[in-house]
């Protein structure tokens, strides 16, 4: 019989399946009990928690909420079991599932594995999953989807590239009153250049001899 004893929430015990502090470590403390994280399972898991920010049955779509630690005997070594809740509020166990099964030539690598809970699991056994074909309908859907994540973004950008444009329109005025000032100013310095010639000539006074 499984002994059952702590909940866990999902970024608790996704913080430990990679943590800096302990390199590479297999194993993390869990309230005093040492338990596996770097299983392919929990890999998977958590590369589907960052991608979506959750982790859902990747057939029925049905959301886990929580990890149990458990074990299946007494005195056995301890796991964390990751669970969904269905709209019975009956707890339904998340599993790894190989897309392409082991038993046709699919690889345990993250390429091949997703997580499915354990009634679609079982619904599936060895089969080869044809990949759903997208209709129109569902094109539109995505369509709309990205539209509307992105909408705001692009709202965004579009006001960044007018205020760029308005920025570059500035410069370029400013940049042209410059090439003006530089102008003028090598013109008064040339007019400068020659007052200061004329000056530094004597002067001779008609009537006048030099040195006299």
């Amino acid at each position: 019989m499984t002994e059952r004893k702590q909940t866990y929430p999902l970024d608790q015990v996704f913080a430990q399946v990679f943590n800096p502090s302990k390199g590479k470590a297999k194993k993390a403390d869990f309230d005093g009990d040492l338990v596996h994280v770097r299983t392919n399972r929990m890999i998977t898991f958590k590369r589907a928690y960052e991608r979506d920010g959750k982790v859902r049955c990747t057939k029925c779509g049905i959301e886990a909420r929580h990890f149990v630690k458990e074990r299946s005997k007494a005195n056995g070594p301890w796991f964390l079991a990751l669970y969904a809740v269905d709209q019975n509020n009956q707890e339904v166990l998340m599993t790894l599932d190989h897309i392409l099964p082991q038993s046709k030539g699919g690889t345990s690598g993250q390429h091949n594995s997703q997580p499915l809970c354990v009634r679609c699991n079982q619904n599936k056994g060895n089969q080869v999953e044809k990949p759903k074909r997208q209709t129109k309908v569902d094109l539109e859907k995505e369509v709309a989807r990205l539209k509307s994540v992105l909408g705001d973004k692009c709202a965004k950008l579009a006001q960044s590239e007018r205020e760029l444009g308005i920025a570059q329109t500035s410069l370029r005025k400013d940049r042209e009153e410059l090439e003006k000032t530089k102008a003028h100013f090598a013109i008064l310095q040339k007019r400068v250049e020659q007052l200061a010639r004329l000056l530094a000539e004597p002067v001779v006074i008609p009537g006048q001899r030099l040195g006299s």
